[in-house]
């Protein structure tokens, strides 16, 4: 609905725009075109509330207004600047920083001002259009009772003037006291409504009111009057295009007028002019009925109208002259009204004034490619410049999290998806595993706002984080300096099995995050062509943590049929192309065969047959302790894990719920025992206890603490029934 609306509103734009250039046309014409062509010329602008975006013109009248286009997609926009606009729209999501959103729910639902705004439209279109249909309804069962009022002598006048203006069409008359106009009413069955008071003129007068009312036929001006009352009904809130809709109904009228003139001889253009008069005082409507098409019009325009007939006779003689220019302008107007302006010169001058942006402006990012394996940087380093009083800077993230790096200490400290820095202190981005950030192709944008001492902002930019070929890597734009001030190089692999071993381990953000990472594999066979090696292999990756005081298997993959592909460059260096594993389920045996050559289809179909995959995981987790000097027992299987003995209700709540909304309780085993994290270069055991209380409870037992003993937090939960009792 919100979309919609801001079609609307930019649609009433631009038509406001091309409804108030055909006035100013029209009025610099005058009489140089006849009322026909006064009135054609409006069709650009029902054409242009229809269709408000043309085709691209150099001569468009809209390459001289500004866009109001604010996130509605409308022609040519790139694949590139919608996912720009959704990112955006994601961070701002993400961080709140929308200043127009209203929280309602306690927070849980933001609406922003324009999804108020777009109901508010909607509830005044449908009680316009529910009014039209209303009204319509209302006068067409009233007519009914008054359809049988027939006069002979009007039918025979009627049958005349049919013939006069070449009408076939059967058209019923109703003589009825409910408008008080000449009408017509109705679009599939016309009819003609009359006052009874009609039969008070004369016969010519009345084949007057009846040839005006069949030229409205004749020219479907009943259709085009529907027309306007729905698009005004869904314009409601523009008085512009209500005052050209008025404008077109009374050249409706003029050229009506025009119609019937061109009938009459031209002694009788004075007497036609004077029933016009005469219906005004005798027969204008003071009573309500729905917008109809009829003789009466108000004075201003009847003013205009007595002057048009005394002018028939021009008009008649330069009909061929009124054409050639009437045609003249709905071409040139065709092209200047309904065309869109050029978006080359809107792209050349975004680009300009990024690249003007990218001179005070500038990201300083290494390095150029990271991978979590890489021991050098704890992630991608981001340096604003700014050429300019910058005071802070601030920082969002769709995907991962910043961290900064204390330089005195070597602590890691982590801030989130946002946070405000001083200006000239340097953010680290690095992937938030949890995420599953890692698959080839995923995204981040991160925006970086600089921030002035009155904290408006004075410069902002967007950066776009790419996984691929195992790396993660910022795509390159204006402004973006890539692999400043970096010292790392990146070693691509020499070795076949040192390059599987580097593709596995860069699988590891699509498992939860262990101690450290490993992997095991089993080369089958491999293929090369034109510098493209295909290695078919099986492998497996293992993230191996503390639990229970044992270095035990905490994450991974069992051992999975797996086709690598690489690319050889110059160096003979083996560079990721693809990674590709078999389809689960009931495709999984079709996907291996359409991997693997078929003399390796008995060893991949049964992938656990290959021990010797575990062992090197454990081979790796045990130079890993002996690289931190600890020593503990190393088990690449899932260690037991006992659960706490307690009501099933209250279990579910201590370790599903209550750790939704409590990070820090989030940390602790659910099981009874202990798991260990290292937090800010600092070891720290979290364990899980059960136990009684004296008056008999169950009591579950959260306890932190360092290396050496030392307790640093503790929760204790007193189990009453279903229902966790935190004891303070």
């Amino acid at each position: 609905m919100e979309r919609m609306f801001q079609i609307i509103l930019v649609t009433s734009f631009y038509s406001s725009i091309v409804g108030i250039s055909i006035i100013i046309i029209k009025t610099l014409l005058k009489n140089r075109i006849s009322p026909k062509w006064h009135y054609i010329i409006w069709i650009i602008l029902v054409i242009k509330l229809i269709i408000p975006f043309g085709p691209e013109s150099t001569i468009s009248i809209f390459n001289k207004v500004p866009s109001v286009i604010t996130g509605v997609n409308i022609t040519h926009v790139s694949g590139e600047a919608i996912n720009t606009i959704q990112n955006k729209q994601t961070l701002n999501e993400q961080t709140n920083t929308n200043p127009s959103e209203i929280t309602l729910d306690n927070g849980n639902k933001k609406y922003s001002i324009n999804f108020y705004l777009s109901y508010v439209w909607l509830l005044g279109a449908l009680l316009l259009i529910c009014a039209l249909l209303y009204t319509n309804y209302s006068l067409y069962l009233k007519l009914k009772k008054y359809s049988g009022n027939l006069n002979e002598r009007v039918d025979m006048i009627f049958k005349e003037v049919k013939s006069e203006m070449g009408v076939n069409k059967s058209i019923q008359i109703i003589f009825q006291p409910i408008v008080n106009t000449p009408s017509l009413f109705g679009l599939f069955k016309p009819k003609i409504i009359l006052p009874i008071e009609i039969l008070d003129f004369s016969d010519r007068e009345i084949s007057y009111i009846l040839l005006h009312e069949l030229a409205h036929y004749k020219r479907r001006d009943i259709l085009v009057n529907y027309i306007l009352l729905i698009f005004q009904s869904i314009h409601w809130f523009n008085p512009i295009i209500w005052f050209c809709f008025k404008r077109i109904r009374d050249d409706m009228e003029l050229a009506t007028d025009q119609k019937v003139l061109s009938i009459l001889q031209g002694n009788e253009y004075r007497e036609y002019g004077r029933v016009l008069l005469k219906v005004l005082e005798s027969l204008s409507s003071t009573r309500f009925s729905p917008r109809l098409i009829g003789i009466v019009d108000d004075k201003k325009n009847m003013e205009k109208r007595i002057k048009m007939i005394k002018m028939g006779g021009f008009f008649k003689s330069k009909r061929p002259i009124a054409f050639i220019i009437g045609f003249l302008c709905i071409v040139i107007m065709g092209l200047l009204l309904l065309t869109s302006g050029k978006t080359k010169d809107e792209k050349d001058i975004n680009k300009f004034q990024a690249f003007m942006d990218s001179q005070t402006f500038k990201i300083l990012v290494s390095p150029e490619k990271y991978a979590l394996t890489m021991s050098s940087t704890i992630g991608i380093k981001l340096q604003p410049e700014f050429v300019g009083e910058a005071k802070t800077i601030q920082y969002y993230t769709s995907e991962g999290k910043f961290a900064g790096l204390d330089i005195s200490t070597g602590k890691v400290e982590e801030y989130g998806k946002k946070l405000t820095l001083t200006y000239g202190i340097p953010v680290y981005w690095l992937p938030l595993i949890e995420e599953g950030l890692g698959k080839e192709g995923d995204k981040a944008t991160v925006r970086i706002e600089v921030y002035n001492e009155n904290h408006n902002v004075i410069a902002e930019k967007e950066i776009i984080i790419v996984f691929k070929d195992g790396f993660y890597a910022v795509v390159p734009n204006e402004g973006i300096i890539i692999g400043t001030n970096s010292q790392t190089k990146i070693d691509y692999p020499k070795t076949i099995d040192k390059a599987v071993s580097s593709a596995i381990i860069g699988r590891a953000s699509a498992y939860k995050q262990g101690k450290v990472a490993t992997e095991g594999h089993v080369i089958l066979d491999s293929e090369e062509k034109d510098g493209i090696v295909k290695v078919y292999t099986v492998a497996s990756y293992g993230a191996f943590g503390f639990e229970n005081g044992v270095f035990t298997f905490v994450s991974g993959s069992g051992s999975i049929p797996t086709v690598i592909v690489f690319k050889k460059n110059n160096n003979n260096e083996y560079i990721l192309k693809e990674y590709k594993e078999p389809m689960d389920g009931s495709y999984y045996t079709n996907s291996i065969k359409d991997m693997f050559p078929k003399k390796l289809w008995d060893k991949v179909l049964n992938p656990n047959n290959f021990p010797e995959i575990r062992k090197q995981q454990e081979e790796q987790a045990t130079k890993y302790l002996e690289s931190i000097g600890r020593k503990a027992e190393v088990i690449s299987n899932y260690t037991e894990r006992k659960l706490a003995n307690i009501n099933v209700q209250a279990s579910n709540k201590l370790f599903s719920e209550y750790t939704k909304f409590d990070q820090e309780l989030n940390k602790f085993p659910y099981w009874l025992g202990t798991i260990e994290k290292v937090e800010d270069g600092v070891r720290y055991i979290y364990e899980t206890s059960q136990s009684k209380t004296s008056d008999g409870y169950d009591l579950i037992i959260f306890t932190k603490k360092k290396e050496d003993g030392i307790v640093v937090k503790e929760y204790k939960y007193k189990i009453v029934g279903g229902e966790p009792k935190l004891v303070e």
